[in-house]
């Protein structure tokens, strides 16, 4: 079923049709599969889903964000699926990625156990850059969003990989069309991918951001919290499918 998901979320990608990605940033002229074995080492995201769109009011929604703020209001969030499908997502996140490469590229992908339980892995310190967010990471994983070059292939060399990818993800929920109090809200994601090469450099520095291609409805701000979350899945799919797509050459 995962495999027939990336394969449909691909061929939208291919698609000039498919307007609900736009991606930024420069990034390195490179074939994908050209970079295996590809160690996977850092995918992580935010808790909660915050509103995309300042001028809604996130405690209107009790929906925080900030790490302090999440804190206080744990106790008010511990029934929101939109906070505590947070794990699932990040987790379900890391098997697109996984699955993309191996299914769409074709790149040998190092086995996440042997990265994540190597004494270097193990070693490195996690990165305090989102100390001041509330972030989660895939099982397994730490924060190595500001891994250096030097740690980089110290990491490779330990696991047997030419390069390492690292994601960061940014979930949100946006008004698409009406407002809060009677419109359609969707789901939003911001993709942040950073692949590192076989000397440790940046050679992927790339920013993707993704509509869902499904609405629920909204009125006096409410809405299915659910339904908002179950269309977070197939986003995520179209925002890895579509990096994949970019580097096949």
């Amino acid at each position: 079923m995962k495999k027939s998901v990336l394969k449909i979320a691909a061929a939208a990608a291919l698609s000039v049709a498919f307007s609900s990605v736009f991606s930024a940033c420069s990034s390195s002229s490179l074939s994908i599969s050209d970079c295996g074995p590809i160690a996977v080492v850092s995918v992580i995201g935010n808790k909660s889903v915050p509103w995309f769109d300042s001028d809604v009011n996130e405690e209107e929604d009790g929906d925080p964000n900030g790490i302090l703020s999440t804190s206080v209001n744990r106790l008010f969030s511990k029934d929101n699926i939109e906070f505590t499908s947070c794990e699932s997502r990040i987790d379900y996140a890391d098997e697109a990625i996984r699955d993309g490469l191996v299914d769409l590229a074709g790149v040998e992908v190092v086995d996440k156990e042997t990265v994540v339980n190597s004494e270097v892995y193990e070693d490195i310190s996690k990165s305090y850059y989102n100390v001041l967010f509330s972030t989660v990471e895939a099982d397994g994983y730490k924060d190595l969003t500001t891994l250096g070059s030097k740690n980089a292939r110290i990491l490779m060399d330990a696991v047997g990989a030419k390069s390492l990818l690292l994601f960061e993800f940014d979930f949100r929920k946006e008004i698409v069309s009406g407002s809060k109090w009677d419109g359609e809200v969707g789901s939003y994601i911001k993709m942040t991918v950073r692949m590192k090469d076989e000397r440790g450099r940046e050679s992927i520095y790339r920013v993707y951001e993704v509509r869902s291609a499904n609405t629920v409805r909204i009125d006096s701000l409410k809405y299915d919290k659910s339904a908002l979350v179950e269309l977070i899945k197939p986003t995520i799919d179209s925002a890895v499918s579509r990096f994949i797509v970019d580097y096949i050459n």
